[in-house]
């Protein structure tokens, strides 16, 4: 499964779109699910890009079935979980994977990937430095910008053909569009 923090911002919801797009099976995840805070549902939801809108404040645990009483996962589909932040505010995606991580212990069960920079409500600011200030993180992460993987892509593809594939999926994004959002191009 895929968790998708700020499931609303533009490069989000394009990453859900094209993660909906992959075929069923190996490439495309059980489950796309979207973590958003409770102003943002409706608009979320309204897209259709994700499997499952959940709150930033619901209990993890419930996301994935976890008995909290036997501490184990009754999911036995959830094999793998991958939480995407892309500008969660105060700290919620890594309040999630804290919670997430020990209920997925073998290795690379569960991984964080930040995209870009993070977004902080300046009002809880010192309390997340605060605690991201303590131990590292229990949960294996990853941070990202596009510019990275755009070089990456191109060094593993060739030029050519990334810049091919790129504009080829741009101009479905532009005909297709996102529900509930609309761009001026």
């Amino acid at each position: 499964s895929v968790l998708i923090f700020a499931p609303g911002s533009k490069t989000a919801a394009i990453f859900a779109s094209l993660l909906r797009e992959r075929t069923a099976g190996k490439d495309r995840p059980r489950r796309i699910v979207g973590v958003t805070s409770e102003f943002s549902r409706a608009f979320v939801e309204g897209t259709g890009l994700y499997d499952e809108v959940v709150l930033t404040s619901a209990d993890p645990l419930s996301v994935f079935n976890i008995n909290t009483n036997t501490n184990t996962n009754t999911n036995e589909k959830e094999k793998r979980v991958v939480l995407f932040d892309f500008g969660a505010r105060a700290g919620a995606a890594q309040r999630w994977a804290g919670t997430l991580t020990p209920h997925f212990p073998e290795n690379n069960q569960f991984l964080f990937v930040g995209i870009g920079t993070a977004i902080l409500d300046p009002k809880v600011l010192d309390s997340v430095f605060a605690a991201m200030a303590g131990a590292a993180p229990s949960y294996q992460s990853a941070r990202v910008n596009a510019g990275d993987l755009r070089r990456r892509a191109m060094k593993t593809v060739g030029e050519k053909r990334y810049w091919a594939e790129e504009a080829e999926s741009w101009e479905k994004f532009r005909k297709d569009g996102i529900k509930g959002l609309r761009m001026t191009w």
